[in-house]
């Protein structure tokens, strides 16, 4: 098992790796990063890519698939990256509309989500995506948001709150497998599981 000098270590570590991944998959021929759940576990990096990805059955699915893989190979870190709106307050002058879903909003803005918790906090990045007239990713901007340190919703809570016991983990291990999950290999190539 790797040890890290401070607790904080995995969530920075995996992190710096999920920017990395989004900015690959960003400057790749697509444009686009798909939905990821990226853990950092005792073997090494973990990926997951869903099928299917539209749904409010199949984000669930997506959730729970994070939550399993947390449990079940004991994740010192896990995130969920995906393509998002955003309405920022401090960019309108005036308050957000909250009846209004931000990808309705004529304010809204594109970003790579990037939802992390480590074992003792959680932290989050939006990567503001800059286009030019095509269409065409041209970099991350600046991010003017604050950090926060609690995060709520569906993708949310991934991490269990203690550390599970070899019980609990084999047990995760084949739920996954009864969803159709299997972890093959660990590294940072998302084909690889």
């Amino acid at each position: 098992m790797r040890k890290f000098p401070s607790k904080d270590e995995p969530l920075a570590a995996l992190l710096k790796q999920a920017e990395h991944y989004a900015g690959y998959m960003m400057r790749g021929s697509a444009g686009t990063v798909p939905p990821t759940i990226m853990a950092l576990s005792e073997d090494g990096f973990i990926m997951h890519l869903p099928q299917k990805f539209g749904s409010e059955p199949e984000k669930d699915r997506f959730a729970k698939i994070g939550r399993l893989l947390a449990l079940g190979y004991r994740a010192e870190a896990i995130a969920i990256i995906s393509e998002s709106w955003i309405v920022v307050p401090q960019r309108r002058g005036m308050p957000v509309d909250l009846s209004v879903p931000p990808s309705h909003s004529p304010d809204r803005e594109e970003v790579v989500a990037i939802m992390a918790e480590g074992r003792e906090r959680a932290a989050q990045r939006f990567l503001f995506i800059q286009r030019d007239s095509f269409g065409k990713f041209l970099g991350f901007g600046t991010s003017l948001l604050p950090q926060v340190d609690q995060v709520e919703g569906r993708f949310a809570g991934l991490m269990p709150p203690k550390a599970p016991t070899d019980e609990m983990a084999s047990t995760a291990r084949n739920l996954l497998k009864t969803m159709g999950i299997s972890v093959e290999r660990h590294g940072p190539d998302p084909r690889w599981n």
